[in-house]
């Protein structure tokens, strides 16, 4: 485990990144890109503003996404996402 900036993080081959309540996904798909091995995933627990989220990136990524349904909140989703490619 790291505890630091990812930003400020030396390019990882994770073959799994998480985060909760950083950023939207967009966003979030930029900052974990780098750090993600080939065949990684991404694990992201989002709001009740998933599916809006999952539309806004795809306009700058290409992605498989399972959606898991939250054990906390039932307006909430992880997000299982892999085979991450920028378009």
């Amino acid at each position: 485990m790291i505890n630091e900036r990812i930003e400020k993080t030396a390019h990882l081959a994770a073959d799994v990144i998480s985060a909760r309540a950083l950023a939207r996904l967009p966003h979030l798909l930029d900052l974990a890109a780098p750090h993600l091995s080939p065949g990684g995933v991404c694990l992201f627990h989002k709001g009740q503003n998933a599916d809006a989220e999952l539309q806004e990136a795809l306009d700058r990524w290409a992605f498989a996404c399972e959606k898991i349904p939250s054990d906390t909140d039932k307006k909430a989703v992880i997000l299982k996402i892999g085979d991450l490619q920028r378009v």
